[in-house]
C-alpha cells in the first residue's frame, strides 16, 4: 500500500500521471512465489487502507489467483 506515490521519488513510473496512491497485492503460487500482481491506483492520496489490502488478498484467494496463508 502506497499512501502517496510522490514519496517514492523521481524513479517511480505511474501508469497514469494523475495517480496519487496505489495498492499492490501479489498473486502467489503454492510455493509462495509471485507470478503476478493486482495493482489498483487512485487519483486521491491515502485512498487505501490495510483492510483494503486484506480484502483484495481474500478476493484473489477466492478467485483461485493466490494461495491463502502465503505471504510475500
Amino acid at each position: 500500500m502506497v499512501r502517496d506515490v510522490r514519496d517514492l521519488g523521481e524513479g517511480y513510473i505511474a501508469c497514469d500521471p494523475r495517480d496519487q496512491s496505489e495498492l499492490v497485492v501479489p498473486c502467489l503460487d503454492a510455493k509462495g512465489r509471485t507470478w503476478g500482481v493486482l495493482d489498483v491506483d487512485s487519483h486521491d492520496v491515502a485512498s487505501f487502507s490495510t483492510g483494503d489490502g486484506e480484502a483484495a488478498r481474500e478476493l484473489l484467494a477466492l478467485a483461485g489467483l493466490t494461495q491463502r496463508g502465503a505471504s510475500a
